[in-house]
């Protein structure tokens, strides 16, 4: 008796552990018509995403993703996913020692950033050809915390202005957008 082929069924799962680690050092060699100066920063730091016990986060809660194809035919397929993640902040946005990498921009971290939480749903529909295909694509993500870089004066330097480049919680977020992809096989080597 044969077998019958079916389109392929998969079920994965994966877990993921990441540890930063810094040592840098940063000089400043600053010379301009109202001072001439220099600053040199050494960081030697390992990376610990730790809050007090009012702002603990269970580190164990799981975010699911989900995909399910519809694939009408060889060539043409419809696809929902539905994506919950965590994104934590790194060493570069919580770090509390300035980072310069223009004399007039001080980059400052925020030792109290918290983790943003996004939700992404979509729809795309895939349609392929010998020699190519062409995806077309919607999303939502809805974002709770998103992290951003907030711009501002610092206010202790009365000689010239240097801003401040900080990263901030702002509330909520959301992120609407279409995406379309085409790819074109022009010879055997492109």
């Amino acid at each position: 008796m044969a077998t019958r082929r079916e389109p392929g069924h998969a079920l994965s799962s994966s877990l993921q552990f990441t540890r930063g680690w810094e040592d840098e050092a940063y000089f400043l060699n600053e010379v301009s018509s109202v001072r001439v100066g220099t600053d040199m920063t050494h960081l030697d730091a390992e990376e610990n995403d730790y809050y007090e016990q009012s702002d603990a986060y269970d580190y164990f809660k799981t975010y699911p993703n989900v995909r399910l194809t519809y694939h009408f035919d060889g060539r043409n397929s419809l696809a929902a996913y539905y994506n919950n993640r965590v994104d934590r902040p790194g060493e570069a946005e919580l770090r509390i020692f300035p980072k310069y990498d223009d004399p007039e921009i001080l980059k400052v971290g925020n030792p109290y950033l918290r983790p943003q939480f996004t939700e992404t749903f979509g729809l795309s529909f895939e349609h392929l050809w010998n020699s190519g295909s062409v995806i077309a694509s919607a999303y939502l993500r809805d974002i709770d915390d998103p992290f951003v870089r907030v711009f501002a004066i610092d206010p202790t330097s009365t000689d010239y202005d240097i801003v401040n480049r900080i990263y901030q919680n702002v509330g909520t977020g959301d992120q609407t957008g279409v995406e379309l992809i085409v790819s074109q096989d022009v010879g055997d080597r492109w």
